[in-house]
């Protein structure tokens, strides 16, 4: 793709983005402003505030609002940002990738992420751009590239982990290729960049004298909801996925004539079971942002 075509799609993009987010009806995660602000006051999080889901999104939003104040207007601005990102991100995609294919999931997803997706909070769209990311990076690492893309990947899958608990899953999928010749190396250098974020999430409350309460709040507390959940009680998310499971199998079964390598079927199909229990426990609709942009390469592929 040339550069002149890249930036005339990413300029409609960015218009057609800013339209929804600023004109529909967008809903301020009262959570995702409030929260942050605390922090910027000097708060902790699990031991003097409590929350139950990873503490990232919050320490991006309060860095944030250390520049924009915490305000409504600087959270939708946050996700104007992030949705902006993704989307170019889904263009540029692969250089390897046919410019068909680009396009194409480049349309699939401006076209039905806001129908979907207007309102989804920031945590789930945070981990819909760090694995897309990570599929892009993991695809080039375990493919020949060099091995500091492997740790940059482990950093990207230990980013999802500190975001969101119910996405730790994600982290597992690179091990599939880390067999063969070098596998021990690329296991190791790729669990290293994997603990890096954690240790400094868990150094960070360590000092802030909060390590336990941040144990208890994000891990224990919720095991107990997500032992108990019940199929389909709250939200339609697993219709979704299963919406997304129909427009993959093509892929599955004729990736071959499809003219799609086996490792991207595999790191598309992998990521997405591996998202599945982000759904829990509530299984509402816009949980299912985690996998979209995948969704959206394998419809560039198959529509």
């Amino acid at each position: 793709m040339n550069r002149t075509l890249f930036w005339l799609l990413t300029i409609i993009s960015i218009f057609w983005i800013t339209l929804n987010v600023y004109l529909l009806p967008f809903h301020i995660w009262t959570a995702g402003v409030v929260y942050p602000w605390f922090i910027t006051q000097g708060l902790t999080l699990y031991k003097d505030v409590i929350w139950l889901r990873m503490p990232f999104d919050l320490f991006l939003l309060s860095g944030w609002y250390q520049v924009f104040g915490a305000t409504g207007q600087a959270y939708q601005l946050f996700i104007w940002l992030l949705l902006v990102v993704l989307s170019a991100a889904v263009l540029r995609l692969r250089r390897t990738e046919d410019q068909r294919v680009r396009i194409g999931a480049f349309l699939f997803f401006n076209i039905v992420v806001f129908p979907l997706f207007l309102n989804v909070e920031v945590g789930e769209l945070l981990v819909g751009v760090l694995v897309f990311f990570l599929f892009l990076v993991g695809l080039r690492a375990f493919s020949g590239g060099k091995q500091v893309w492997i740790f940059v990947t482990g950093c990207l899958a230990g980013l999802v982990v500190v975001t969101k608990q119910n996405a730790a899953l994600v982290a597992l999928v690179p091990y599939l290729f880390c067999f063969g010749r070098g596998g021990i190396r690329k296991s190791i250098i790729y669990s290293l960049g994997v603990f890096t974020p954690v240790l400094f999430v868990a150094l960070y409350f360590f000092f802030r004298g909060a390590l336990y309460d941040f144990l208890y709040y994000s891990f224990f507390t919720v095991i107990g909801p997500y032992r108990n959940f019940e199929l389909i009680t709250h939200g339609d998310g697993l219709f979704i996925e299963l919406a997304y499971g129909v427009l993959a199998l093509p892929l599955v079964l004729f990736w071959k004539r499809l003219g799609v390598k086996r490792e991207t079927v595999i790191w598309l199909v992998f990521l997405i079971i591996a998202l599945v229990p982000s759904l829990f426990p509530s299984y509402l609709s816009y949980r299912t942002f985690t996998s979209f942009a995948l969704i959206s390469v394998i419809a560039g592929h198959t529509l």
